[in-house]
């Protein structure tokens, strides 16, 4: 069909389907809307108008201003023109009113024709005939302007914007396109949502853009925003250059290579700490005895590899009497009694000046002065019961690791920024996306934040479920199925948390099924004794 339209030199035809393109979005020239439905297109250049737009008659009557007819003009009569129903600016098709200088847009004065058949409802949507404030169910937050209504549910209001939006887009921090989804699917509703744009909570019951493969999750608004947040270009996965010169060799680089490595070590040795020529035999403060250095290459069989093999296998008589942590490494220790000390830890400073106590320095102690030596370390939450950083006057007690953090660190999840020791959590953890108590370290240009659980977790580990090495992975695997479930207690994982895998056997494992721990974790059961209420406990 063609039709000669008083608004343009070509003729017109008639498209009754009009594919809904991301990459290509075709805007109607009378109401400047897309068009997703039947429209006139001008084969001869970029021109368009939907059905509805080009089949309005020159002149009309509408209830708005019933005392004259209002004549249709392809632009406004002045430069700028203010639709005299919404108040909203108007620069295309326009009713007028010559006598009373009375203007309407062509989407006001049409309303009443354009109830629309929408996807996501089941019910016809009638447009309102005067703008509202509103919460919107589409995107879940308020507008102000024209909103389609259910007047059989009565409780179902979509802004105009929202209810003209693409299927797919593309957005520059994402690689594929974006699926409009008019909840969050099925088979991501098992855990919270957030997202990856503004990385704030996604409603459940609003709209989303989501991309299937990366299950990556975003606001429709986010998505479709001509002028993104502020914070968005900054997030993690913002595909943005990094320049040389923006790294310092002298930062520490997270994670640890694998578990044999403790934060504490990766901090000394990256420091370039403990390279002094090394005594073979020392007095510690800590011990009454001397210590003598032994190495993990060492012959000596109590001290041999094989039983050193694995944190999660290490036996108690090798833990580490300063820093709680299993002995893997070059090491000091008593042939008298059942008393070991790292390297490093055998180095720590005396006095400790912390950021987060500035009003006194800290002093090493071997035993907190608390009853039994338990303390409650202020970095980590976590209780301890060897060598701690104290300041006896405040009741402020480090343990080893919590005492020894570097201040910024670079971390290969986030090497867009530095992330800066902070004091407390401000907001989840993006790695296990959950609250969490003290020290954590975080960017101070984006809203990426670890908790030091996470921030310790090596990049590789071992684990007896599985024969291979395990990666950690930050993000869910592509090509991967929906429902991820993990090896060890066989309950669905969350792979937009971290977690370990293996390639080879493609198994995934909760990181904290690898590496459980608890309040109690960073407590050596043994050594000296005390005498507790007549009983001698160890």
């Amino acid at each position: 069909m063609e039709l000669q339209h008083f608004s343009h030199d070509h003729p017109l035809i008639l498209n009754e389907e009009q594919k809904n393109d991301a990459e290509e979005v075709c805007c109607c020239n009378g109401c400047l809307e897309q068009i997703s439905g039947p429209s006139y297109n001008c084969n001869q250049c970029d021109f368009s108008l939907h059905k509805l737009c080009a089949e309005l008659p020159t002149e009309m009557e509408h209830p708005m201003h019933p005392d004259h007819p209002l004549t249709l003009l392809t632009n406004p009569l002045f430069l700028r023109c203010i639709c005299d129903v919404c108040q909203g600016d108007w620069k295309s098709f326009t009713y007028r009113c010559f006598q009373c200088d009375f203007d309407i847009d062509i989407i006001c004065a049409s309303l009443m024709e354009r109830k629309i058949e929408h996807k996501s409802h089941k019910h016809p949507l009638t447009p309102m005939r005067r703008p509202a404030l509103l919460f919107c169910s589409a995107c879940g937050t308020k507008h102000e302007g024209i909103f389609y209504f259910c007047t059989s549910c009565g409780h179902f209001w979509i802004h105009r914007d929202c209810a003209s939006l693409p299927s797919t887009v593309k957005h520059s921090d994402h690689d594929h396109s974006l699926t409009l989804a008019y909840s969050i699917p099925i088979e991501y509703s098992n855990f919270t949502s957030y997202c990856d744009i503004c990385a704030k909570e996604l409603n459940r019951f609003c709209w989303v853009f989501y991309c299937a493969e990366c299950r990556y999750f975003a606001h429709v608004n986010c998505a479709t925003s001509k002028t993104e947040p502020f914070m968005s270009i900054l997030l993690p996965c913002r595909k943005t250059e990094i320049k040389v010169e923006d790294f310092d060799a002298n930062l520490i680089h997270l994670p640890v290579p694998n578990e044999f490595v403790s934060l504490t070590s990766h901090c000394f040795k990256e420091m370039s700490m403990g390279k002094n020529q090394r005594a073979t035999e020392l007095n510690h403060f800590s011990h009454d005895h001397p210590l003598i250095l032994f190495d993990v290459q060492s012959s000596d069989e109590s001290c041999s590899t094989s039983k050193l093999s694995s944190p999660n296998e290490t036996k108690n008589d090798n833990i580490c009497d300063g820093c709680t942590q299993p002995i893997l490494g070059p090491f000091y220790r008593c042939i008298e009694c059942n008393f070991f000390l790292h390297e490093w830890c055998v180095e720590l400073p005396t006095e400790l000046q912390h950021p987060f106590h500035p009003q006194h320095p800290l002093i090493l102690l071997a035993k907190s002065p608390m009853s039994f030596g338990l303390f409650l370390c202020n970095g980590c939450g976590f209780f301890s019961n060897r060598f701690t950083f104290t300041c006896a006057c405040c009741h402020f007690h480090l343990d080893v690791t919590c005492g020894s953090l570097p201040t910024t660190i670079r971390h290969e999840a986030h090497l867009h920024h530095r992330l800066v020791l902070k004091e407390k959590l401000d907001g989840r953890c993006n790695a296990c996306q959950m609250q969490s108590s003290g020290f954590a370290f975080g960017c101070g240009t984006c809203d990426f934040k670890l908790d030091l659980r996470c921030a310790r977790l090596p990049s590789t580990i071992r684990h007896r479920y599985d024969e291979h090495l395990l990666i950690l992975n930050y993000s869910p695997l592509k090509n991967y199925p929906d429902v991820y479930y993990c090896e060890v207690c066989e309950e669905e994982l969350n792979p937009k948390c971290w977690f370990y895998h293996c390639d080879d056997c493609d198994q995934s494992f909760h990181y904290e099924c690898i590496r459980p721990v608890d309040e109690c974790s960073n407590i050596k059961i043994g050594g000296k004794s005390y005498q507790v209420k007549g009983r001698l406990s160890m």
